[in-house]
């Protein structure tokens, strides 16, 4: 799907949210804003949807649930300023994806990281997703699935502790929150196929490998087009879009 759409999508929801205004910003500033939080999290989960895990619509909706969680879209946290309540974990976080210096967010970028102009919205989104997403890839719950509450669940835990997987009451909180968030996307492919979910390189065997590189070959003589289907034992592939424009062969496997 393409990014300006889930901007939009995503812009629209998070402007019915509750946020906290700062002193002098005019209602007009915050939504000029909020959108461009929501187009900064739509391009910068592009990257990470590659087709082996979560899609760009389901890694920018669960950041910006810790986003709005964080900071209520504060402004002063948004532009790295002192907040009269909240001081970003004593000066070790910054901007409103409360990011710490790690080996994930190097010293140098964690220092450019407040700010209200597009490079520092951009950067928080872009840092924040890599350690959403290398969160995700931790609890085991990225490579070859699709998200749903439990996973969204255990990753925000794991985003919030730095590693540990099991969910508080908070972190099944947000996940209720990204589920009803999800719960108006503009596409419906995580509907496509119940009962299925993408399989991880180490999963598919060789007969399956061989059956997705010959409806590979067939797509690349036009023999076949988008959308077409072969079952293969548990294993369903599937031509469809993939990032970047591109088309190919997806593998996905029975659920147990």
């Amino acid at each position: 799907m393409k990014t300006a759409v889930v901007g939009a999508w995503l812009a629209a929801e998070l402007l019915k949210l509750p946020g906290s205004h700062a002193p002098g910003e005019e209602r007009e500033d915050y939504n000029r804003r909020v959108r461009s939080v929501a187009v900064a999290l739509a391009e910068e989960a592009t990257p990470f949807a590659n087709g082996t895990g979560w899609t760009s619509t389901e890694i920018s909706a669960a950041a910006a649930v810790i986003w709005h969680g964080e900071s209520l879209f504060d402004r002063r946290i948004h532009a790295g300023e002192e907040h009269p309540l909240w001081h970003g974990d004593h000066g070790l976080a910054h901007c409103p994806m409360q990011l710490h210096q790690s080996r994930l967010v190097p010293p140098d970028i964690w220092a450019r990281l407040g700010g209200l102009d597009s490079d520092a919205t951009h950067l928080c989104a872009q840092y924040g997703i890599r350690v959403l997403v290398a969160q995700a890839r931790q609890c085991g719950v990225f490579i070859g699935q699709r998200a749903d509450r439990t996973r969204v669940a255990k990753t925000f835990a794991g985003y919030a502790s730095g590693g540990k997987c099991t969910p508080t009451d908070r972190d099944w909180e947000r996940a209720d929150r990204w589920l009803k968030l999800i719960s108006t996307r503009p596409d419906h492919e995580k509907k496509a196929f119940p009962g299925f979910r993408r399989a991880g390189p180490s999963e598919v065997p060789p007969d399956v490998k061989s059956a997705a590189e010959a409806l590979l070959g067939d797509l690349k003589s036009n023999k076949v087009g988008v959308g077409t289907t072969r079952d293969v034992a548990s294993f369903k592939l599937i031509v469809e879009h993939h990032a970047e424009g591109k088309t190919g062969v997806s593998v996905l496997v029975a659920e147990r």
